[in-house]
């Protein structure tokens, strides 16, 4: 029986499911599928394996006012017509988002010019009472992001869920004020269909680079 992290919340509970993925930061390299294959060889679970599955079917079909980092209000569907890769995070985040958008720059960092001035960064924040505009504005600033490509935006708090379920990230509030939830980054065509994704952090997905100059290279054909 083929099952994703996301088909397990109900059976493990949030908590253990963000936990899988906050786990692969200190056990695995950032790649997160490796460990969370032994973690479930050793449990209760022994049958089940973890599928890549189409999360964003319906990310592109959301009706979602976001405001953005300048303070702009749009409609999340203002931001097709691009291939972008979405995630969320936020601002407060310890230790994993800034290990995300350290990934993201990486696969910048991976294409060409041309490549990069066709792709756009789309980061949707887990803390919207928290993440004002001013606070995403310095969030970018201190890590150095294209303001130009990337995208830093906050739902209402009401339409954070919606968009999580879109994206398949599973998030939960804990202690102090921090959020658990899986390191996902979505590759999304121009009309919001999921192409690819990856829970790779810090190292290179090259398969997922390949599928961001596929897609690229596919929408500049249309």
């Amino acid at each position: 029986m083929v099952r994703t992290i996301r088909d397990l919340t109900p059976a493990l509970g949030v908590s253990t499911a963000a936990a899988l993925a906050l786990m692969t930061i200190c056990l695995d390299a950032y790649d997160a599928r490796p460990v969370i294959e032994r973690w479930l060889s050793a449990s209760e679970y022994p049958s089940i394996s973890i599928s890549a599955e189409n999360h964003a079917a319906s990310f592109g079909d959301l009706n979602v006012a976001v405001e953005t980092s300048t303070g702009q209000h749009i409609n999340l569907a203002a931001t097709r017509g691009r291939v972008r890769i979405a995630t969320m995070f936020y601002a407060h985040c310890p230790t994993m988002c800034p290990l995300v958008v350290e990934t993201l720059k990486d696969i910048d960092g991976n294409l060409t010019a041309a490549e990069r001035s066709k792709l756009s960064v789309l980061l949707l924040s887990l803390d919207p009472s928290r993440d004002t505009p001013a606070v995403l504005r310095g969030f970018g600033t201190d890590r150095d992001v294209d303001s130009n490509r990337w995208l830093l935006a906050r739902t209402a708090s009401q339409d954070v869920g919606r968009v999580a379920r879109a994206l398949g990230i599973v998030h939960e509030e804990a202690a102090a004020g921090v959020i658990n939830h899986t390191p996902v980054l979505v590759l999304l065509d121009a009309k919001g269909k999921e192409l690819a994704r990856s829970e790779k952090l810090s190292a290179p997905d090259a398969q997922f680079i390949a599928a961001v100059r596929q897609a690229i290279a596919a929408d500049a054909r249309i």
